[in-house]
């Protein structure tokens, strides 16, 4: 005989028309116990109480309990039943899902890292299955090594593309770092002709002002170009076409938009422009000059209602690239 105790609660003595609740030790016969019903005793055996415990009887007797083990029986084979069949799902959803769907990229490393791994067979696509049948399905074993074969074959193409990406990125650093280095250089050369020139060539005033760190870059630019353009200053300067001139010359309302636009010159309107462009060449050393061609007009107009040619001259000096531009005159 083995010792169980069972509680009945009050509400199913009530129930069962009977006097007889609370928590009572009883002696029950395993040898007329199932297999099953012994199973589902020895699951209650409690270290505690040091015997199996059973809640829910109607009644302190071994017929009550043996309802009670009967009960769970069926509640089990019923769980065994929807575990075999979701068991079966799990299998069958992992068997037939494409591989695209069972592979993923994974991120890592704030964005910086990235790796191909497998789905696990075991990705809760349908509840309570069993794991372990699942990963010894002949069928998921075989396409389990087909998605790490194909992950390998991605984790090395994506090993290959990182390292070239890494190569690329350090060119392309190595090539930065060159562009500032001769940048700094650059501005660091730009800076001692600026402050040689106006020691050398700046007014009283100009030269206290750079003592002081106070003289104008672009002053100190504007001299130098001064100074530059020097041989050509009995040469007319070229002003651009305005708004006033395109509006006085087309009798424009003030509705009418203007615009304009300048161009490499197809062609010189006459002698004196190739002549302008020899004497700034060969007053400034180095420069090159480009015959243009300006225009203005009405957006509105199909052709433009003023165009004038001009020289623009460019030469670099040190690390400056000056210009100035001379007008054509007609004729």
């Amino acid at each position: 005989m083995t010792t169980a105790r069972v509680y009945v609660s009050t509400q199913l003595a009530i129930n069962a028309g009977i006097n007889d609740q609370g928590c009572r030790d009883i002696e029950v016969d395993v040898t007329l116990l199932s297999a099953e019903q012994r199973s589902v005793l020895a699951q209650k055996y409690s270290e505690r109480d040091k015997m199996p415990v059973i809640h829910g009887a109607e009644s302190h007797s071994t017929e009550a309990v043996m309802q009670i083990l009967d009960r769970e029986i069926a509640e089990q084979r019923d769980l065994a039943t929807q575990r075999d069949a979701h068991t079966a799902q799990q299998i069958a959803w992992y068997v037939a899902a494409p591989l695209e769907q069972l592979i993923q990229l994974l991120w890592s490393g704030g964005g910086d890292t990235r790796k191909w791994i497998a789905v696990d067979p075991c990705a809760a696509h349908t509840p309570r299955f069993d794991r372990s049948a699942v990963e010894a399905d002949p069928g998921v074993v075989t396409k389990r090594a087909e998605i790490v074969a194909e992950v390998a074959v991605l984790n090395t193409l994506l090993a290959l593309d990182d390292a070239e990406k890494a190569a690329r990125d350090e060119v392309a650093r190595a090539a930065i770092a060159v562009a500032d280095a001769a940048s700094e250089a650059a501005a660091s050369r730009r800076k001692q002709q600026l402050d040689a020139w106006a020691l050398a060539n700046g007014t009283a005033g100009q030269k206290k002002r750079h003592a002081r760190s106070l003289l104008a870059e672009s002053e100190i630019v504007d001299g130098i170009r001064e100074q530059t353009f020097s041989q050509m200053e009995n040469a007319p300067k070229y002003e651009k076409i305005t708004e006033i001139e395109v509006r006085q010359e087309t009798d424009a309302d003030d509705d009418d938009a203007v615009e304009f636009g300048v161009i490499d010159a197809p062609f010189a309107p006459s002698d004196g422009a190739i002549e302008l462009m020899e004497r700034a060449e060969a007053a400034i050393p180095g420069s090159k000059a480009t015959l243009r061609l300006h225009k203005g007009g009405l957006k509105s107009a199909d052709e433009w209602a003023i165009e004038r040619y001009s020289v623009h001259v460019a030469v670099q000096v040190g690390e400056l690239n000056l210009s100035r531009e001379y007008a054509v005159l007609e004729g």
